[in-house]
């Protein structure tokens, strides 16, 4: 679990540091750097190099440096294991590399629009997964062992080689009157609904964006274990009932969490199933053109429970932040 985080010089967090709990929530005006935060960690992600372009945004790779100044390197800090990410002029690439007591445990390189250039395993690997909800239509990863991340596009290689997520979600499928029809050979998802004694199938593609989304977040939150998800805006286009659903496993869960959000359903959800010992909620806001965040307080959060705070964020940060 990640205990202490420090960012800096990463697009708009010039400096930030923060205690991390197992339930960490950004909430925030848009447009504060919430996603950033959840980026920045994304440098330690296990497969950050092969999905360098999905996990981060960008137009050329400078981009991720706060203010593009690409003189001076991006600094994160998880518990003492220090990743620095920075310009090389000698082969016009940029090198993330990883250090812990001054040694250094490898990292990778990426040229200016982001293309894998090389890669050194980083010892100390930690188990962090960005899960960012885009549509596939071709799933073409067959890694067995959990969500691939950042967009999930190993789903029917996960599914047909685990019979208990494979449960979890022909489960939800049966409620709505489909049975889940997996083609291992062809890697494709399809529904099946009994029509007068014959079977119909469907595409996935075919499927509501809410529903496909709900899927694809109750399988990160699944298939892994006492690992660090960053999701963002995981409740986006959802329905209210499958928002609490989200929630109240979050906040029974195993894993460590980072999440963005702006939905006032999930945030009080969390808050009202987690334990306060295990749960962080921090204010993102700019001052000057940089991301500042503010951390509530116990008693704060306590009051989260008859305060709509997406209405009141200036009343919780005014004490002494700004």
């Amino acid at each position: 679990m990640i205990n202490n985080l420090e960012i800096s010089h990463f697009k708009s967090i010039k400096q930030l540091q923060m205690d991390c709990k197992r339930v960490n929530i950004f909430i925030g005006e848009p447009n504060t750097g919430k996603t950033n935060i959840l980026e920045a960690i994304s440098l330690f992600s296990k497969n950050v190099t092969e999905r360098f372009k999905d996990m981060f945004r960008f137009s050329i790779v400078s981009d991720l440096f706060f203010d593009f100044d690409i003189s001076k390197h991006i600094e994160i800090l998880v518990d003492g294991q220090k990743g620095i990410f920075q310009f090389n002029p000698q082969n016009s690439e940029f090198e993330f590399k990883t250090f812990e007591n001054n040694n250094d445990f490898g990292g990778f390189s990426v040229d200016s629009k982001g293309n894998w250039k090389s890669h050194l395993p980083m010892g100390g690997e930690r188990s962090i997964f960005p899960y960012k909800y885009r549509p596939v239509e071709i799933f073409k990863n067959n890694n067995l062992s959990n969500l691939n991340s950042p967009n999930g596009d190993n789903m029917p290689a996960l599914l047909y080689s685990n019979p208990k997520l494979k449960k979890v979600v022909s489960g939800f499928y049966k409620e709505m009157g489909y049975r889940l029809n997996i083609n291992p050979v062809e890697n494709k998802i399809m529904l099946t609904k009994e029509v007068n004694d014959e079977l119909y199938n469907y595409p996935y593609a075919l499927l509501s964006e809410t529903i496909k989304r709900i899927v694809f977040i109750m399988l990160a939150i699944e298939s892994n274990k006492d690992a660090a998800l960053l999701l963002d805006e995981p409740e986006a286009n959802t329905f209210p009932f499958y928002t609490k659903y989200i929630a109240e496993r979050i906040a029974l869960d195993s894993n460590q969490y980072f999440i963005t959000t702006h939905n006032p359903y999930l945030l009080s959800s969390i808050v009202e199933k987690t334990p306060l010992n295990d749960l962080s909620v921090s204010i993102t806001y700019m001052d000057n053109y940089e991301t500042k965040i503010y951390s509530l307080p116990p008693a704060q959060i306590e009051e989260l429970y008859d305060t709509d705070i997406f209405f009141n964020m200036d009343y919780f940060i005014a004490d002494g932040v700004r």
